[in-house]
């Protein structure tokens, strides 16, 4: 039981490695958005 719990802790770091590059994406979208924002907050 215990191999199998180090083993599910060194998958979860791997998943978070695509979620970064996920999250590069959002900034393009943020860029395109800012502006939007923008009219928002006036």
């Amino acid at each position: 039981l215990f191999s199998v719990l180090s083993i599910l802790r060194l998958t979860k770091p791997k998943v978070e490695r695509p979620h970064a590059t996920w999250a590069k994406d959002i900034i393009d979208y943020e860029h395109l958005g800012k502006l939007k924002s923008n009219c928002c907050c006036i």
